[in-house]
């Protein structure tokens, strides 16, 4: 009887370590309100990228490690590119791009928070991102933009931040982070 207990015992204790070893391993390390991101679209001053209209400054502001692609969403903006003598203290990414499946996620960010789908191009499949350090720590970047003829300041411009993470079993932790960009 007492082999019994001791199976029984021992059995329960395997489980709920099992159970804690799963459930620490699927939470996020990084946090929506582990980044702070602040953006702002202005016209272009840099003579180095005179050949763009539009210079986009963002800050990011990370208390932890996060992988991630930032996607900017701005109806009339193409043609994104860094400055490879920007000015020093700014980030210049190597490549852009976009990952994965992360054009769903971003797609799926703002239709989320209502933003309407005919403002996107080729139903939602057209984002084209980039990344910054990975490591905790404030981070500044520039990058600049071709104008359409009409293109006007809007509400209508964000920032995606898609926040890359697998857990046990390559379970997806990844979230994202709707952000306002500010027209000065």
């Amino acid at each position: 009887m007492k082999r019994i207990y001791f199976m029984i015992v021992c059995s329960v204790v395997l489980l709920l370590g099992a159970y804690y070893v799963y459930h620490e391993s699927n939470k996020n390390e990084a946090t929506p309100e582990d980044i702070h991101i602040e953006a702002s679209l202005k016209r272009n001053l840099n003579p180095n990228m005179d050949h763009k209209d539009y210079m986009l400054e963002v800050y990011i502001d990370k208390k932890k490690y996060s992988q991630h692609m930032v996607y900017p969403y701005m109806p009339g903006l193409h043609f994104m590119s860094f400055d490879a003598k920007e000015d020093e203290g700014f980030f210049v990414p190597g490549s852009i791009g976009s990952a994965g499946d992360d054009e769903i996620k971003v797609a799926d960010t703002l239709n989320k928070h209502n933003i309407p789908k005919e403002n996107l191009e080729n139903g939602y499949m057209n984002f084209i991102g980039f990344w910054s350090p990975q490591e905790e720590g404030s981070h500044k970047l520039r990058m600049y933009f071709e104008a359409d003829d009409d293109f006007k300041f809007s509400d209508e411009m964000y920032l995606v931040y898609v926040h890359k993470e697998e857990g046990a079993f390559r379970q997806d932790l990844g979230w994202t982070k709707l952000v306002k960009v500010q027209a000065e």
